[in-house]
């Protein structure tokens, strides 16, 4: 029996090495595991961090470009004056038109007048030739009935 008690000692002392072996794999595992998470946390801490540094830079840009934007929408003593000027030609440029057309208005009126007259005068010589049209073919149908003697 003894003999028998021998090789069960064995092999129940061995089969507890190999579950104690695999016990260790499994903690080497575990803790490898949980070295592994403990880096991602960090990495995943240090993007965090990253991520909130660029959130602010982006929120200080995009304040500097409202103020851009806000600055180009006032009007500069440069604008201001570039406007003046520029309004101050239309003006000058307006009456210079004014004139022109009140001046081309006249030279109007004055060819109408003259066409009136014109036509008035040719109507008059159109009338007075006719009537003495008129007056010379009396006259030749009274000669025609009393001839000189």
């Amino acid at each position: 029996m003894i003999k028998a008690f021998i090789p069960l000692v064995v092999l129940i002392l061995s089969i507890g090495c190999i579950k104690t072996a695999e016990q260790v794999e499994r903690e080497k595992k575990v803790e490898n595991i949980s070295g592994q998470m403990s880096d991602t946390q960090g990495l995943v801490a240090n993007l965090l961090t990253q991520l909130k540094s660029m959130q602010s830079q982006l929120d200080k840009m995009n304040g500097k470009i409202e103020e851009i934007e806000h600055r180009q929408g006032q009007m500069t003593p440069e604008n201001i004056s570039r406007l003046n000027e520029s309004v101050n030609l239309l003006k000058t440029q307006q009456e210079t038109d004014s004139v022109q057309l009140l001046q081309i208005q006249n030279e109007l009126k004055e060819q109408r007048a003259f066409l009136e007259k014109v036509t008035t005068s040719l109507s008059s010589v159109k009338t007075n030739n006719e009537s003495s049209a008129k007056s010379s073919k009396k006259k030749k149908a009274l000669k025609k009935m009393w001839p000189k003697p």
